[in-house]
């Protein structure tokens, strides 16, 4: 049996109303095998009893830039793996969000977003529109290290804008007459 938009649950000796789609199993449901009634007479007539289906949504994708990402035709209530691995030039991809969120600088705190999975509202009908959330790269920076008058080789140091750095220890670079100073202030 299929009738579009409804779900086959079973049977009934008495006509039921189309059941919402609520995950309630209606009383009376009959499946599998059906005894009949040592005193029937005439005929019996059973009832297909239906679900409605939820309602069809298309999840669209949009501030993609140049990644092609496909809209995902699903129901409301279903729960869908999410588009990952966007490129785009100079930003990180953070994930999806349901309301457009402006490019993140290099140092915004990262709200959470939609990053594998989302979960279509039971409310939902048409389409849906995700957005992809981006946070700029921080850019990277050389660190170099002036002796001062020292001695000693000191190899620069590449980092991210905000990134923590080892600084070289005490006795990477000399300067004559300042050694007792460094020993003594430690």
């Amino acid at each position: 049996l299929t009738r579009d938009e409804y779900e086959f649950l079973g049977w009934s000796e008495t006509q039921l109303d189309d059941v919402a789609f609520d995950g309630e199993t209606p009383a009376g449901l009959i499946n599998g095998t059906y005894t009949v009634a040592a005193d029937a007479a005439g005929d019996v007539t059973l009832y297909a009893v239906w679900k409605a289906l939820p309602a069809k949504v298309n999840v669209v994708f949009a501030n993609t830039y140049d990644n092609t990402v496909s809209a995902v035709e699903t129901r409301a209530t279903e729960t869908i793996t999410l588009p990952s691995g966007l490129y785009r030039e100079g930003y990180n991809f953070l994930g999806w969000a349901e309301n457009e969120v402006a490019d993140l600088g290099k140092q915004d705190a990262v709200s959470s977003y939609y990053n594998n999975t989302y979960t279509v509202p039971a409310d939902a009908t048409g389409d849906i529109t995700l957005y992809a959330v981006w946070q700029q790269n921080p850019a990277d920076v050389t660190v170099k290290f002036n002796a001062d008058g020292g001695e000693g080789s000191l190899n620069d140091y590449t980092a991210k804008e905000g990134q923590a750095i080892n600084l070289p220890a005490a006795n990477a670079v000399t300067k004559e007459g300042y050694e007792e100073m460094l020993d003594k202030s430690l």
